[in-house]
C-alpha cells in the first residue's frame, strides 16, 4: 500500500503580547503562515514500512512581516519501521529535523537532527504491547528558543534517555 499526500493553505490568527512581571496574553497582532505539507507512505508485504515527511512554512506578524519566535521555515521527518521476530516484533527508527529558530533576543538557533530508535512487542501476552526507545541516539546537543517566562534565551534540552513502556488494553 502507497499512500501520498499534500496539504497547503493559509492561515491567519492573532498572537500574544507578555506585560513584565505578570504574563497577559492579548490579541494584539496579526499572524499569518503559509504553507506546505508533503507526506509519502508506504507499507509492503513483507511488513517493512516507511513514512517521509516535509513541512515549509512561512508564519511572520502580517503588518510588519516579522518572523516568529521558535517557527522554523522547514520540518521533516523519515520512519522506518521492520519486523524483527514474525510480525510481533519491530525495530523503528525515526530522524527528525528542524530548521534555525529565531530566540527573544533575534538570534537563530542552529538546525537539529533528532534520532530515535524504537524496539516493540505486540501483545508477547494478551492485552499488552511493549516498547523500549533510546531518544536522542546520537546524544547531540540542542536548544529550544525560551518563551516570555523564562530568564534565559534558549533551554538546553536532555540528552540520550531511555523509556520502556507497558501498555496492558483490557
Amino acid at each position: 500500500m502507497k499512500r501520498i499526500s499534500k496539504k497547503y493553505g493559509y492561515y491567519g490568527t492573532n498572537a500574544f503580547l507578555a506585560v513584565i512581571n505578570i504574563i497577559v496574553y492579548r490579541n494584539v497582532d496579526q499572524i499569518e503562515s503559509k504553507s506546505l505539507e508533503l507526506e509519502v507512505e508506504t507499507k509492503l508485504s513483507n511488513g517493512l514500512n516507511g513514512r517521509l515527511g516535509y513541512t515549509l512554512q512561512h508564519p511572520q506578524k502580517r503588518l510588519t512581516k516579522q518572523t516568529l519566535i521558535n517557527s522554523p521555515k522547514h520540518l521533516g521527518k523519515l520512519n522506518l519501521s521492520v519486523p524483527l521476530i514474525r510480525r510481533t516484533v519491530f525495530a523503528g527508527m525515526e530522524l527528525q529535523y528542524t530548521s534555525p529558530r529565531r530566540t527573544l533576543d533575534g538570534s537563530d538557533l542552529k538546525s537539529v537532527w533528532l534520532s530515535k530508535l524504537t524496539f516493540f512487542g505486540q501483545r508477547p501476552v494478551s492485552g499488552l504491547d511493549l516498547s523500549l526507545s533510546i531518544y536522542h541516539l546520537f546524544d547531540r546537543k540542542y536548544s529550544d528558543p525560551a518563551a516570555d517566562e523564562h530568564r534565559q534565551n534558549a533551554i538546553e534540552q536532555n540528552g540520550r534517555n531511555l523509556r520502556l513502556k507497558l501498555t496492558y488494553r483490557f
